[in-house]
């Protein structure tokens, strides 16, 4: 395992937080149009292009999903040769995509020490 792998791995997981963040924001904004009338002189079918969006942004999610499962199975594969602290720390941060702040509270170290188990990894 190495440090690209484990960025890519994160970097796949804020993809994923992203998106579903702009699903949610599709069904906020737009659901509550859905029944409304239009804004302006330009009639639109609210519910076809809700429902459209919905459908992309669910094939993305289910491909960001599973790209991100596969890339976690690898690592999860390689992290067996790791053990202790390290272990928490790489799987806290790049398995549950957890922020530094929040490994460290998950393993009882202060965030430097764990940013410094890191480095040393």
């Amino acid at each position: 395992m190495n440090k690209q792998k484990l960025y890519d791995l994160e970097q796949k997981n804020m993809e994923l937080v992203a998106l579903l963040e702009k699903i949610e924001c599709v069904t906020f904004y737009q659901g509550s149009q859905l029944t409304g009338m239009p804004r302006c002189n330009k009639t639109s079918d609210k519910v076809a292009t809700t429902a459209c969006e919905l459908a992309e942004y669910d094939i993305q999610l289910t491909k960001a999903l599973k790209e991100v499962k596969d890339a976690q199975d690898e690592a999860l594969e390689e992290l067996k040769n790791v053990e202790g602290i390290l272990y928490d720390v790489l799987f806290y941060k790049f398995i549950y995509g957890m922020n530094w702040k929040q490994v460290a509270r998950e393993t009882g170290k202060t965030e430097q020490a764990v940013r410094q188990v890191y480095c040393r990894f």
